[in-house]
């Protein structure tokens, strides 16, 4: 970045060019111009982490719907796997 005597050396320049009576309202509408920049950029990052979210959360219920959709029946036996016989009594 800029260290201070390359900061000091600027304001110098611009304090010969622009004079003591411009230099605050060139501050002024600087900062003004800075802050909507800053408003602009952290709205669009804020849309666009809302659009990613909304994305990421459509892809989890899909996931849980189908999860779901593929789940075995209440009480269904899982396919491969066999019950033991039962006994059956027979009362003569």
């Amino acid at each position: 970045m800029f260290s201070a005597p390359d900061v000091a050396v600027i304001l110098g320049v611009a304090l010969l060019i622009f004079g003591p009576g411009k230099l605050p309202e060139i501050g002024a509408s600087l900062g003004k111009g800075l802050r909507s920049f800053k408003k602009a950029t952290d709205v669009e990052s804020l849309s666009k982490n809302a659009e990613q979210l909304e994305s990421v959360e459509g892809k989890e219920s899909k996931t849980r719907e189908l999860e779901y959709q593929s789940a075995p029946a209440e009480g269904a036996q899982p396919q491969g796997t066999r019950t033991a016989p039962q006994e059956v009594s027979t009362l003569k």
